[in-house]
């Protein structure tokens, strides 16, 4: 679901089929607001349907999307969350330029991690030296992407909804509903939490969640510590 602050916003997210069972999802903001971040918005996504195809490593389309970004930038900056979903091997292969971290739900355990990984905003600095890390994904796991205005949004007292509201309210939602059910209720406890009618920011969010995996070898867990196919809603 995607809602604008203004009529034009510089929020985006994207899908590619990369063939080979290998599909890509990547979710960006673009720093500022109307028509300024919605041109940035439109050459990155460019720039992304140009090369995303036909690279298969996270790390490595983002290095080439901060080469071709960082010379037409300003002030302005991009971050981004990629990921690839290998269906036959039942991996998450991802990377982050400086996004709000996605959070990862294991139905088998019910619990919610962060997914991250060391890298500079797109646009900022002539290397964003990025990383890339593999994780299996298991029957059941749902995998929610979002921009900031979920987490920076402020309440009447000057106080932000914030990671940790986000991290027990999808973790309390997710275990019973699904899809686009899971994006509503986010956003309805999200504006019962705004002192304002209206967002101040642009509203992204996405969920994918993984079902009727085929077996198959399974990739290392991350590191981060826990806070608690086929593709449906997103």
């Amino acid at each position: 679901k995607y809602i604008s602050s203004i009529q034009i916003g510089g929020d985006l997210y994207d899908v590619v089929d990369q063939g080979q069972s290998m599909t890509g999802f990547m979710i960006a903001d673009v720093s500022g607001h109307g028509v300024a971040a919605a041109l940035v918005a439109s050459m990155f996504k460019m720039s992304f349907h140009t090369h995303a195809a036909n690279v298969a490593s996270p790390k490595v389309l983002f290095h080439m999307l901060n080469e071709e970004m960082k010379p037409v930038l300003a002030e302005d900056y991009i971050t981004s969350f990629y990921l690839i979903v290998d269906r036959s091997q039942n991996t998450i292969t991802y990377t982050n330029a400086g996004h709000p971290t996605p959070l990862l739900y294991r139905r088998a355990t019910g619990e919610v991690i962060e997914l991250d990984t060391s890298g500079f905003f797109i646009g900022m600095f002539d290397d964003g030296d990025y990383e890339e890390k593999t994780i299996s994904i298991e029957e059941g796991d749902a995998l929610l992407l979002y921009t900031d205005c979920i987490i920076e949004t402020e309440n009447e007292n000057n106080e932000q909804f914030g990671k940790e509201r986000l991290l027990d309210l999808y973790a309390r939602v997710i275990k019973e509903n699904h899809g686009q059910d899971v994006i509503e209720k986010i956003e309805a406890e999200l504006r019962a939490f705004c002192a304002t009618e209206s967002l101040n920011d642009d509203f992204t969010c996405i969920i994918l969640e993984f079902m009727d995996l085929a077996a198959a070898p399974s990739a290392p867990t991350p590191s981060e510590e826990p806070h608690g196919g086929e593709f449906e809603e997103f």
